[in-house]
């Protein structure tokens, strides 16, 4: 516990360099294909969704706008959607890793029921495979330039031809929405390929366990993204019959801290870092909050413990805490704030 506690403490600091090990975990993705000017995606799209993400914790939930006319396009995501299979006619459409599992009535409409279990369905049997390879990260920022290190690892013996995508993914855009409107808070969405769009050459041929490759890249941030939201995605390709399908995805922690100059008042949102939290802790700011409690889906009050660090809350979850969904309840000048906190 002391070491990840002090790891936190070190994130606080001014100067921001993270490495993350390579992750060995089978981590499924989930796309939504969406766009903003789509009001299905914004309505009844936009609550499926969100239930598909809290059914589905130990996947990658992502939305993908390939349509040119979306606000938040961009041609890495049309490149992506393009390898997946079969493409849809209409927005919005679920893909776990690029194979659809959106179901069809007759007439062309969407059954939300049979689509979420069937998302459910191809995650678990991925689930139930180890992974093949993995990707990690190590970052620094000079400035608005995002310096990155990505390690590709092989975890089992096979062959055949392998890519390594890097990817810029940012949570919680505001932006306009379709059937919400123009402060929408946009889901995990994704932003900028940093590689080459399906990924830059690991290896064609023969791979040993346990063999690496190491890519260096540099992405100049534009000045709407939000760093402290920004995570860095990994996908490991393959071709297959001329076509790349997904090995595994991988996924960073947020790629900076959250920022200490701007005032925390009674209309703030309560923000949780890093969320999604692998190591059972997460911070809060210390703004004049006067109570932290945790609970889980069920409403059961999970035994936290707490340590103070400037103007920070580190809030430590029991050790036995199980992936998955859980409420955090913040009482700040007589006020209660809740955040959804998920658990890897």
């Amino acid at each position: 516990m002391k070491k990840n506690f002090f790891t936190l403490i070190g994130l606080l600091g001014i100067s921001f360099i993270k490495a993350q090990q390579v992750s060995t975990a089978r981590m499924p993705l989930i796309t939504k294909i969406t766009a903003t000017w789509c009001n299905p995606c914004g309505t009844w799209g936009w609550n499926l969704n969100e239930e598909i993400m809290n059914q589905n914790p130990e996947a990658l939930t992502l939305c993908l706008h390939a349509s040119t006319t979306s606000q938040l396009y961009d041609p890495a995501a049309a490149a992506i959607y393009s390898v997946f299979t079969p493409l849809s006619s209409g927005l919005p459409s679920w893909y776990v890793d690029g194979i659809r599992k959106t179901q069809y009535s007759s007439s062309g409409g969407i059954f939300m029921t049979q689509t979420r279990n069937a998302v459910k369905s191809a995650v678990d049997s991925i689930l139930v495979f180890d992974a093949q390879a993995g990707a990690g990260f190590l970052w620094n920022w000079n400035n608005n330039v995002l310096e990155i290190t990505a390690k590709a690892e092989f975890f089992t013996s096979c062959n055949g031809e392998y890519s390594l995508g890097v990817y810029i993914i940012e949570d919680d855009i505001v932006k306009y929405q379709n059937g919400i409107g123009n402060n929408a808070v946009h889901h995990p969405t994704f932003r900028k390929a940093v590689s080459n769009e399906l990924g830059d050459p690991l290896v064609n041929g023969n791979v040993l366990a346990g063999q690496s490759f190491v890519k260096n890249y540099t992405f100049n941030t534009p000045n709407d993204y939000v760093k402290h939201k920004m995570r860095l995605l990994g996908i490991i390709w393959k071709m297959e019959n001329e076509n790349p399908v997904i090995v595994n995805t991988s996924v960073s922690d947020y790629l900076a801290q959250i920022p200490t100059n701007k005032p925390l008042n009674s209309n703030d949102h309560l923000e949780i870092y890093p969320n999604p939290t692998t190591n059972q802790q997460f911070i809060v700011r210390n703004i004049d909050i006067e109570k932290i409690a945790v609970y889980d889906i069920l409403g059961k009050h999970l035994p936290i413990k707490t340590h103070i660090h400037n103007n920070y809350i580190i809030v430590q979850l029991p050790d036995n805490t199980s992936k998955g969904i859980y409420i955090v309840h913040v009482i700040k000048n007589h006020k209660t704030y809740s955040q959804k906190l998920i658990v890897n």
